[in-house]
């Protein structure tokens, strides 16, 4: 016959269990994560490939190759394009805004690495809190209520490219707006 589980045995069962979750996440973190893509590859492309003075809104994952950290990110996709540029230390003539535009859509994982300081102040991007406030605006606004509507909060075009829609800035005042 078998003899009964006591209380303490069942704590000493889930020790190696424990030690498991703890440990194993503490040697998955020193690698960098990457965070999963709300953006689709075609909405990512337009934005990429679109040249006018009212750019889209992007997500993408940063990684720091001078500290191995890697973070999901937003920008217009001019800002992220300039940030190409200045890592790879491209001119802004017609082959170098082509390669620009190459190395951007080579990444269908939008994951991209940056090693110089001044490429990744170009994608400083926003605060926490912002996205939040942000995240908070759009709060019980379903789709309808929201493409075609303008707002102030540059971090809403963030906001509205998590939940798959395309944002844009407006190239006079600075407002977001969304579409489909």
């Amino acid at each position: 016959m078998g003899r009964a589980i006591t209380g303490s045995m069942r704590i000493f069962a889930a020790i190696p269990v424990l030690m498991f979750a703890v440990f194993g996440s503490i040697a998955k973190s020193a690698e960098p994560e990457v965070v999963r893509q709300l953006q689709s590859q075609t909405r990512f492309e337009q934005a990429i490939r679109d040249r006018s003075t009212s750019p889209f809104f992007i997500l993408f994952t940063i990684v720091d190759d001078r500290t191995g950290m890697a973070r999901e990110s937003c920008a217009t996709a001019n800002l992220f394009l300039g940030a190409i540029h200045r890592e790879y230390g491209l001119a802004y003539d017609k082959d170098s805004l082509s390669k620009a535009t190459e190395i951007a859509l080579s990444k269908p994982d939008h994951v991209f690495h940056f090693s110089k300081q001044e490429a990744l102040d170009n994608l400083s991007g926003y605060s926490e809190e912002a996205l939040a406030s942000a995240r908070k605006t759009l709060d019980g606004l379903n789709e309808n209520q929201i493409v075609g509507s303008f707002f102030q909060n540059k971090a809403i075009g963030c906001a509205l490219a998590e939940r798959g829609l395309s944002a844009r800035e407006g190239d006079r005042g600075g407002e977001i707006r969304g579409f489909r």
